[in-house]
Order: structure tokens, then C-alpha cells, then sequence
């Protein structure tokens, strides 16, 4: 797998614009709900489900980003973000 770069942002702070930006410039691809949509297709999780988990996880795409888990999660959406960013389908 490639280099993954995160953006966290808050309501109104112009962070999607900014990661658009960034990975038209780096030529990186670019995920935001289309992520959510492509779990959605993948299992048979409600995309409604899979926004809440990500919004609620105190540390999105940590295991992703440093390599490690740092807890346990019983929830299959973390597996399948992986899953989607190493394929690269979206």
C-alpha cells in the first residue's frame, strides 16, 4: 500500500476543499462519502451505520495511518476502510 494522507477537520473549516487540493497536487486519491458508500456495497451495512461509527471513533483511520491498532474494535467498518484504501476501487 501507498502513502495515505488524513485530513480531520470541524464544520466550516474548508478542510474538504483543502484535502481535494492536496491530492489533486500530489496526485493522491481522494476519499471522503465515497468511502462510506463503497463499505455500504461491500457488506450489508447501512451507510447511515457507517457514518456514525466514523464519526463517533475517538481516532479515525489510526491503525491506518501509524501501522498499529491501539484498540479493540468489534466493528467491521474500520477492517473494510483498509480494505477500500488497498484496493484503490473507489
Amino acid at each position: 500500500m501507498g502513502k495515505i494522507i488524513t485530513v480531520g477537520r470541524e464544520f466550516g473549516s474548508g478542510g474538504r476543499e483543502i484535502g481535494r487540493k492536496l491530492a489533486e497536487k500530489l496526485r493522491f486519491a481522494y476519499y471522503d462519502h465515497e468511502i462510506v458508500v463503497e463499505i455500504a456495497k461491500r457488506t450489508d451495512l447501512a451507510t447511515e451505520y457507517i457514518q456514525s461509527v466514523e464519526e463517533k471513533r475517538p481516532f479515525p483511520l489510526m491503525s491506518i495511518t501509524t501501522g498499529h491498532t491501539f484498540w479493540a474494535s468489534p466493528n467491521p467498518v474500520m477492517d473494510q476502510q483498509l480494505e477500500v484504501l488497498k484496493t484503490e476501487s473507489v
